[in-house]
């Protein structure tokens, strides 16, 4: 009886133009089912794309990364030789400059803890301690200690030395006495409680020591403060050069 009368529904519904109950609930039953079969399908095709091309995207990233890596390096040594290439440019200025002797010669060995250098050329050069290192940059050091054929340079940046400091750009010119405060910055003390000099100052070899002309760069100014309770005052200096980017230096006889 149930079905004669689901046949009788259905008939009516099609001959008057609309839908059955019986087709409305095979709609409603088979719908979902046809969609998360659709879903899955679409899901594994996913898989299996990723996994049949994964590999091939892998190395395809790997490439372009090499190729990126290639390129930095590139740009990095490009703009290391360009910066070797304008300091002997400088270099051969240098002796116009300071008007002394000078002796170029390369860096055998780096010690940034112990802030000196080893450079190529001693007695036979006649090397003689006490003479300053200099490069296109601006100061380096002092020769500490003379060999045959090599010598060893003590850095600006040790606290164990000292240099005459000036500030060029004023008048008078106000100097001091400057020496390492650490590896990376230097103290230039003055015997004044008004501070002197301005951040950004350039400061100078002052030529008031033996054998170390004057006006060769020390550094720029970071900062300064005054010190009235001590009578004096003083100013952060970050050193012109770096050394870790040299190959040779020159010695001012």
């Amino acid at each position: 009886m149930v079905t004669v009368a689901l046949s009788v529904l259905q008939r009516n519904a099609r001959n008057q133009g609309g839908i059955s109950i019986t087709d409305q609930i095979v709609r409603l039953t088979c719908t979902p089912v046809s969609r998360i079969s659709a879903g899955t399908f679409d899901g594994i095709k996913g898989y299996m794309d990723g996994a049949v091309h994964g590999g091939r995207l892998q190395q395809e990233n790997l490439r372009l990364n090499r190729q990126l890596s290639t390129l930095m390096l590139y740009a990095e040594t490009t703009t290391r030789l360009e910066k070797e290439v304008d300091s002997l440019r400088k270099l051969e200025g240098l002796e116009a400059t300071y008007h002394h002797e000078k002796v170029v010669a390369d860096i055998d060995g780096y010690f940034p803890q112990q802030n000196r250098i080893t450079v190529l050329a001693g007695h036979d050069k006649g090397i003689k301690e006490g003479m300053p290192a200099v490069c296109a940059q601006g100061l380096i050091g002092r020769v500490q200690t003379v060999g045959a054929k090599d010598c060893q340079v003590i850095l600006l940046t040790s606290s164990l030395v000292q240099f005459g400091a000036i500030a060029l750009k004023y008048a008078p010119p106000p100097a001091g006495l400057i020496s390492g405060e650490n590896t990376a910055t230097l103290m230039l003390k003055f015997a004044t409680p008004t501070v002197p000099v301005s951040t950004g100052d350039i400061i100078y070899t002052s030529g008031f020591y033996k054998g170390v002309p004057r006006g060769i760069v020390i550094g720029r100014v970071l900062s300064a403060e005054s010190m009235p309770e001590m009578g004096s005052s003083r100013a952060r200096v970050f050193p012109a050069v770096n050394v870790g980017e040299l190959r040779e230096v020159v010695i001012l006889k």
